[in-house]
């Protein structure tokens, strides 16, 4: 009868190796082809040492005792503490971890010691389990407590399952202090080994889903962000400020109100590639759109028209106080200029502001009034606001006053 049974443990303890050995085959296999996803890489190293350790668990009795409790729980915490630091690498953190390291030096120190260290093996194995509990713990504090802003919900479906995961590690700690310490060995079948094993290969599966999922959300997420982003500057692409712009409409349909754009030309950009290099000029118009996102309101949006031109949509906003936030943000970038190498080059933009509905009542026909009053600008000497006139996105009569804002 103990044979069978023992027998019966082993077979959970090889279908958790098994399955194990699958989840790292996959994520394994995924993340090294994907070089984006090196979260995916690192958690499945952790899997496939989990998996080892498992099987020098499975193994006891049929080799040394001493030699595959040292190697099994070894492995285990060094797979939960590689677990914990793929999660650093999925947030972009320092992947030091002096906490879970020395959990697992300690642990070795205590099995390689033995009896010496810790008479009885049932507080031994106590000790390990509590020990991953506190690991799967740590995984599911950092994981579901300070959730990145993208793919929320995978983080926190991972953060749960790791929370279940050390609540087993926990129920297997309190059953094995109350259990009589006289022959006790891991492979003597018992309820809290038998959920253990089982539950904890369910949990191991349901955290690789989730790691999947995070990666997978995350993956959507910038895709999303190309789709609708200038991938050189961040700023918003012009079918996404056609997109925002539709959106103002239809609330100024209901609201009656109105709202501005203004947009801006960098002042002999040309010059910046001729004589620095295009990379140079990349820097120029990254630097640019940083400075336009530091200088307007939360929801304002910062769109790239093209080239070198650049957009800004201000809902609620007057013409006259769209003219001052441009002026305001003109000075800026002039007085600020561009940095390079130590020196400071001169730097200049010249705009145009139009207003929805006066100056036109689609996309088109109201960038066409921002964009001929710009050129208007740079007919006058570049480095200036020009406001649009005209109405309904007619170009404003030839020689008309630049309009200069304090």
């Amino acid at each position: 009868m103990a044979t069978d049974m023992e027998l019966d443990l082993r077979s959970l303890y090889l279908m958790s190796v098994l399955v194990s050995l699958s989840l790292a085959g996959i994520t394994l296999f995924f993340g090294w082809r994907d070089t984006e996803n090196r979260a995916i890489r690192d958690w499945g190293v952790s899997t496939l040492v989990v998996a080892i350790g498992l099987a020098m668990v499975m193994l006891r009795g049929a080799v040394s005792e001493f030699l595959s409790q040292l190697l099994g729980d070894t492995l285990l915490i060094t797979g939960a503490t590689l677990a914990y630091r793929s999660f650093l690498v999925y947030r972009a953190e320092p992947t030091r971890d002096p906490a879970g390291w020395l959990l697992v030096l300690a642990v070795t120190g205590m099995l390689a010691l033995g009896d010496a260290a810790i008479a009885k093996a049932s507080l031994r194995s106590a000790i390990v389990s509590g020990v991953l509990c506190a690991q799967m713990w740590r995984i599911s504090w950092i994981v579901g407590y300070r959730p990145l802003p993208v793919a929320v919900l995978p983080q926190r479906f991972t953060a749960g399952s790791y929370l279940l995961f050390g609540a087993l590690f926990l129920m297997r700690t309190v059953f094995t202090l109350f259990r009589p310490p006289e022959g006790f060995s891991v492979m003597s079948i018992s309820f809290s080994d038998a959920v253990m094993i089982g539950g904890g290969t369910v949990m191991w599966i349901s955290a690789t889903l989730g790691v999947m999922w995070m990666a997978i959300g995350r993956q959507q997420a910038i895709l999303e962000l190309l789709a609708s982003h200038d991938p050189l500057t961040s700023a918003l692409n012009r079918s996404a400020m056609a997109e925002a712009f539709e959106r103002e409409k239809y609330r100024c349909s209901r609201t009656k109100g109105g709202f501005a754009v203004a947009l801006f030309d960098i002042d002999h950009f040309k010059r910046f590639n001729d004589d620095y290099g295009h990379l140079v000029g990349d820097r120029v118009l990254k630097s640019l759109v940083q400075s336009l996102k530091g200088m307007v309101r939360q929801n304002d949006l910062v769109g790239r028209y093209g080239g070198e031109e650049f957009v800004i949509l201000m809902p609620d906003t007057e013409l006259s106080v769209a003219a001052q936030v441009a002026e305001r943000a003109r000075k800026r970038i002039e007085a600020d200029g561009f940095v390079k190498g130590g020196r400071v080059l001169p730097l200049t933009v010249s705009a145009g502001i139009a207003e929805f509905p006066e100056h036109g009542s689609d996309w088109d026909g109201l960038l066409g009034a921002a964009d001929s009053a710009m050129y208007r600008a740079k007919a006058n000497g570049r480095n200036c606001i020009v406001v649009a006139e005209g109405g309904r996105g007619e170009p404003a009569p030839p020689g008309q006053t630049i309009q200069q804002f304090d």
